[in-house]
C-alpha cells in the first residue's frame, strides 16, 4: 500500500487541479468511467479468494487490478502513439515477446512475496508487491496492445476533438 500511495499521490493532485476546469473535468470524468469497473471486479476478486486467506484476497484482487489497468488504460495509449508515430517495429515486435520472461517474473514476484510473509519483512514485502503489480500491469498491456494490433482500429484524426476542447476552453 504504500508504494501504491506515493504512486496515487504523485500524480492525484494534478488531476484534481484539472478537473477544475471545466473542460478537463469531462474528460476525467469518462477515463474514470472504466476504473470504477475495474475496482469492481477487484472487490469481486478480493471476495472469492478472501475465504481461503485474507492475504490470498488481496494477491488475487491486486493481480486483477493491475491487469485490466494495463489492458484498459495502458495499452491504447502506448498503442495510439505507437501507431500515430509509424512505429510499425514497435507494434510488431509485440507480437515476437514470449511469455517467458514475464511468467518468470511473476513467478519471482509470487516466490518474494511469500519469502517476505514467511521473514515478516515489510521491506521485502513492499518490493515484491511492487515487482507483482509491475509484472501484471505489463501483462496486461501487452496483450491489450495485440488485440488492439490484431484488430488494426483506425487512428481517429485528433483535430477535431481538440478544437471542440479549445472552444470549450475560451
Amino acid at each position: 500500500m504504500s508504494a501504491f500511495n506515493s504512486w496515487y499521490y504523485s500524480w492525484a493532485p494534478l488531476v484534481a487541479a484539472a478537473a477544475e476546469n471545466h473542460a478537463f473535468a469531462d474528460i476525467i470524468r469518462v477515463g474514470l468511467v472504466p476504473m470504477f469497473g475495474i475496482l469492481y471486479a477487484a472487490r469481486y476478486s478480493y471476495l472469492a479468494a478472501a475465504p481461503f486467506s485474507p492475504e490470498a484476497g488481496a494477491l488475487v484482487a491486486g493481480i486483477v487490478a493491475a491487469s485490466l489497468l494495463g489492458i484498459v488504460y495502458v495499452a491504447p495509449i502506448t498503442y495510439a502513439f505507437a501507431r500515430a508515430l509509424r512505429l510499425r517495429k514497435y507494434l510488431l515486435a509485440l507480437h515476437r515477446i514470449r511469455a517467458t520472461p514475464l511468467a518468470l517474473w511473476t513467478v519471482a514476484s509470487l516466490l518474494l512475496i511469500t519469502a517476505a510473509y514467511l521473514l515478516g519483512s515489510f521491506t521485502l514485502m513492499a518490493v515484491a508487491t511492487a515487482n507483482l503489480v509491475l509484472s501484471m500491469l505489463t501483462f496486461g498491456s501487452i496483450i491489450g496492445i495485440r488485440a488492439l494490433a490484431s484488430a488494426k482500429p483506425p487512428i481517429i484524426n485528433p483535430a477535431p476533438i481538440l478544437a471542440i476542447f479549445k472552444r470549450k476552453l475560451a
